[in-house]
């Protein structure tokens, strides 16, 4: 294994040396277009980011795990990531994300690879919101490959429309046809940039469903979700039909506190549709620059028993990052991932 690390290693060298030839070459062209203080801005407009992570199987030993390399950079309002996953021997996965924001409307295409280049996965969505987010209207289309046996490449489609008062009080309606865990975190299927506070969850970001697609493609799922927000509170009841009927329901509570220390603090509790607890997922993040500090919980069953929680920690001096996460379950560790990064 060490042989296939050191091979990936080389790899992200050749890859780190073409974003930042890619980044002089932007700001090359750039600089010839306009006045210069048009130039000026566009430079300070422009960013990058670069991670590399190790994940150790529970012998830590890397037999089992893997390398992660990711890439990002922004220009005004247009934002690219990669993330490379490479395994024991070869590829795992490649992860393509663009995204675009013009006014009040953001577009984010998501394509993900399999092994060497073979397609799984591509979302486009589309998302229109007020400033105020008063109200928000998308739409997401997906297509994804549920094979093997044989090539089985399958639509998705998720609609969702949401508005909110001024005292507070929203209401969301989210409709999936052919998708199933509409609005549900599970199961991570694109993991985000592990720079970002937002993802110190690792493989399983908090701010995107893990939307899954399913065949045929009918009506699958309608989530309807009424919350209440005061001050820093946030209570959320969230009711789910099929066809079938009413089959669960989402109760939310979160808290987020700002100032020198950040501290935010979310409890879900999934319920059967005979109101039985099934589920309950339970997050504590803290923050204080440098370091930023996440747990989360998870408790399944009935009754309820632990089945598994992430720790993850994170250190940001003058852009260079430091990142560690770890994972139990009932047996034990896991997983173990460390990595390094840095934003420019």
């Amino acid at each position: 294994m060490r042989r296939s690390v050191g091979r990936e290693g080389r790899r992200s060298s050749p890859a780190r040396l073409f974003l930042l030839l890619s980044i002089v070459a932007l700001a090359i062209g750039v600089g010839g277009i306009g006045k210069k203080s048009a130039s000026i801005a566009w430079g300070q407009e422009l960013t990058a980011a670069f991670a590399a992570e190790l994940t150790f199987a529970p012998s830590l030993s890397l037999s089992a795990g893997r390398f992660t390399l990711q890439l990002g950079a922004s220009l005004r309002d247009v934002v690219f990531r990669s993330q490379t996953q490479f395994g024991l021997l070869a590829l795992d996965s490649q992860l393509f994300s663009l995204t675009l924001d013009v006014g009040d409307l953001s577009v984010t295409d998501r394509l993900l690879f399999l092994d060497v280049l073979v397609f799984q996965r591509n979302e486009l969505r589309a998302e229109l919101s007020s400033k105020e987010r008063a109200f928000r209207l998308a739409a997401e289309a997906i297509l994804e490959e549920l094979g093997p046996p044989g090539p089985d490449i399958n639509p998705g489609l998720v609609v969702e429309a949401g508005v909110r008062s001024a005292l507070g009080v929203g209401l969301t309606s989210v409709t999936g046809f052919g998708v199933v865990r509409v609005v549900e975190d599970l199961e991570t299927v694109l993991p985000c940039l592990p720079l970002e506070v937002g993802c110190l969850d690792g493989p399983r970001p908090d701010d995107r469903p893990d939307r899954l697609v399913v065949a045929p493609f009918v009506f699958t799922e309608e989530a309807v979700q009424l919350d209440l927000r005061r001050g820093p509170v946030t209570l959320a009841a969230t009711p789910i039909f099929t066809l079938g009927g009413f089959t669960r329901l989402l109760l939310d509570v979160s808290l987020f506190v700002t100032g020198p220390v950040e501290v935010r603090f979310f409890a879900r509790s999934t319920l059967d549709s005979l109101l039985l607890l099934v589920r309950q997922d339970v997050m504590l993040q803290v923050v204080r620059d440098p370091v930023a500090w996440r747990a989360v919980t998870r408790f399944a069953g009935v009754p309820l028993v632990f089945e598994e929680q992430t720790v993850k920690l994170a250190v940001n001096v003058r852009g260079f990052h430091a990142f560690s996460a770890v994972i139990f379950d009932l047996g034990g560790l896991t997983e173990l991932r460390v990595g390094l990064g840095f934003r420019f």
